[in-house]
């Protein structure tokens, strides 16, 4: 295995990375849970929103919106992981491994993805708007299901391939500094959601490891936030509001 230079290393802003993989056989691995969580979140709920669609555009105007921002705000999170995958994991696992054959297959797959999401995004304005239609909502019911089928395959190869050669390389140390560069990265407007919705998809021992990730405050964040995350969710997918208390 080949190693780049440490200062070759750069992030998407074009800043050098601080870190070349680091973990040394028999030290502990790092706790992926964040990761593992997120991916879930976005298989599933890409397919209950492709499920859910057509009974959409006769929906009254509260639930459409709801559906709206909720189909915005996934299709967000899938997009930025995306870049933060590129520009940052990759590059870090191509220090020790170069162009390994699973980074260049999910980077072809992540091609495929965004314009699709992107498509989708648009299409959700026109399906769920105020000109909302049957026609609109099959459309964006297929472009749903096309991108689910593509997320099963490719949520599948990075749970098998790409999370084992993270935990291998990766301190626990290395992967902290990750999530630090996905706090400095992300738009924090997006927080109350990401937070409440990972939480959604999580068990109760992955919350808890959640819930102990420094400096991301999920715990307060989800006291504040997580009551009306699961009104509005229960309205864009099931038509009637949610429980309101915070999920501890």
């Amino acid at each position: 295995m080949r190693e780049r230079p440490r200062e070759a290393l750069t992030s998407g802003m074009g800043a050098p990375f601080p870190i070349s993989p680091s973990r040394r056989p028999g030290e502990p691995t790092a706790d992926l849970t964040d990761y593992r969580v997120l991916l879930r979140a976005l298989r599933v709920d890409v397919g209950r929103l492709a499920r859910c669609v057509p009974e959409l555009a006769t929906a009254g105007p509260a639930r459409r919106d709801a559906a709206r921002e909720y189909l915005h705000r996934v299709l967000a999170e899938a997009r930025f992981h995306q870049r933060f995958e590129q520009d940052t994991v990759w590059p870090v696992l191509e220090a020790v491994e170069g162009p390994h054959p699973v980074l260049i297959r999910l980077t072809d797959e992540h091609r495929h993805l965004e314009p699709l999401q992107c498509a989708a995004a648009e299409l959700g304005d026109r399906a769920l708007g105020p000109a909302a239609s049957a026609g609109a909502a099959a459309e964006l019911a297929t472009a749903l299901r096309r991108i689910e089928v593509l997320l099963d395959a490719h949520v599948d190869r990075t749970q098998q391939q790409l999370l084992p050669l993270i935990a291998h390389h990766l301190s626990c140390a290395d992967y902290a500094w990750m999530q630090r560069v996905v706090r400095r990265d992300r738009d924090p407007r997006s927080l109350p959601f990401v937070v409440a919705w990972m939480a959604d998809h999580a068990t109760a021992a992955e919350l808890d490891a959640l819930v102990a990730i420094p400096g991301m405050s999920i715990g307060a964040l989800l006291g504040i936030f997580h009551g009306r995350f699961t009104a509005q969710q229960h309205l864009a997918l099931r038509g009637e509001p949610g429980p309101s208390g915070p999920r501890t």
